[in-house]
């Protein structure tokens, strides 16, 4: 029987002993409309929390009746769109974002464009290129698929690392720890005409030679250094209170960083304009870059070791997992299941922001 703080029952049930706590409750939140994972079981007869893992026999108070009210919870709200604010940093009122796209209209339309470039581009090549046979054409256009859903998706990469709120938090953590590397690169090239000779036999049999040519960037110089970092801050700020209680969350992260003060850009400036000069008189053009790695203070940098991460309750779906999605996809149906994970996963990101200075001196914000 569930009471509100002022005595009135709000629902009752008979349910056997051997009820899981957690099967009540969707019971409880399915009659009022309600999140399961909005609210907790509280005991009125000594205010203790129900473990939404044990058996109702283990409930205080075990018995003919078992009275129970509903705490809620404070969790982070997700949009209508299905976007989460993950970050503490950002302002309650900043409308959640997914890799960048603050609109999920948008964000589905590029995601559905690339996937129907990569289908035409398949079907081109199945119908068009004749002299191959149909069995390569078919191997050509499987393997095309298999590429694009096991290496170019976010859903792939987000399964590949699939934790809890705590692996989750850890995460993001020990990258909080990490030391900002931003470095600068820059590549000398210019064109080179190349003349290609191939022989082409005619319909007579006799045979001639043609030529094409092409042009081509060389690359001649290459130039990569650090920026001067000596000191840095995090501005990350922390995970918001209640991620755990979404059923499944699937996460982006980025990693940015930015000149604490007018010297440290100084110094930036300085150092990029100096490669951009032995750039330019190494060779006729020249590409320029720039990047951040992360230290842990072993003198190894690194990339920002996950850009996608799936955060999953406990109790998640058997089907959840990168090895069945592996085999849905060996058997042509990535994109379904890449569609129900859409359908179930809320989304969000969280942004690493690092603050350095090129000094000593100064305080840290």
């Amino acid at each position: 029987m569930v009471l509100n703080l002022g005595g009135t029952e709000l629902v009752s049930a008979d349910v056997a002993a051997s009820t899981r706590a957690a099967e009540l409750k969707d019971f409880i939140a399915s009659e009022l409309n309600m999140h399961p994972f909005g609210f907790d079981l509280v005991s009125l007869l000594n205010g203790s929390k129900i473990d939404e893992q044990s058996e109702l026999c283990q409930a205080p108070g075990h018995g003919s009746q078992i009275p129970l009210t509903l705490i809620k919870r404070n969790l982070p709200r997700a949009s209508s769109q299905g976007f989460l604010r993950l970050q503490s940093t950002v302002a309650e009122g900043t409308t959640p974002t997914f890799q960048g796209q603050t609109e999920a209209r948008r964000l589905t339309a590029i995601l559905l464009l690339k996937r129907v470039l990569v289908m035409v581009l398949v079907f081109f090549v199945i119908y068009h290129f004749e002299a191959v046979p149909l069995a390569l054409r078919i191997v050509f256009a499987y393997a095309v698929y298999l590429v694009e859903a096991v290496f170019l998706n976010a859903a792939a990469a987000a399964l590949r690392h699939i934790g809890d709120a705590d692996s989750v938090t850890a995460y993001i953590a020990s990258v909080k720890e990490a030391a900002p590397v931003p470095k600068i690169k820059a590549q000398s090239w210019h064109w080179e005409t190349r003349t290609d000779t191939h022989t082409v036999r005619g319909e007579h049999g006799n045979e001639r030679e043609e030529h094409a040519t092409r042009h081509e960037r060389v690359y001649t110089h290459s130039f990569e250094e650090e920026l001067p970092v000596q000191r840095w801050h995090d501005n990350s700020g922390e995970v918001v209170q209640g991620l755990a209680y979404f059923p499944l969350v699937q996460i982006h992260f980025e990693l940015a960083w930015s000149p604490a003060d007018a010297e440290t850009t100084e110094a930036h400036e300085r150092a990029r304009a100096a490669m951009r000069h032995r750039a330019a008189a190494a060779d006729d053009e020249y590409e320029f870059a720039e990047s951040v790695f992360l230290n842990n203070g072993d003198g190894r940098n690194y990339q920002l070791p996950r850009t996608e991460m799936t955060c999953a309750s406990s109790n998640r779906p058997t089907c959840l997992s990168r090895t069945v999605y592996m085999i849905a996809s060996l058997a042509g149906l990535s994109w379904p299941y890449r569609w129900w994970l859409s359908q179930n996963a809320i989304k969000g990101d969280f942004t690493f922001s690092k603050q350095v200075w090129s000094h000593n001196t100064g305080d840290i914000e």
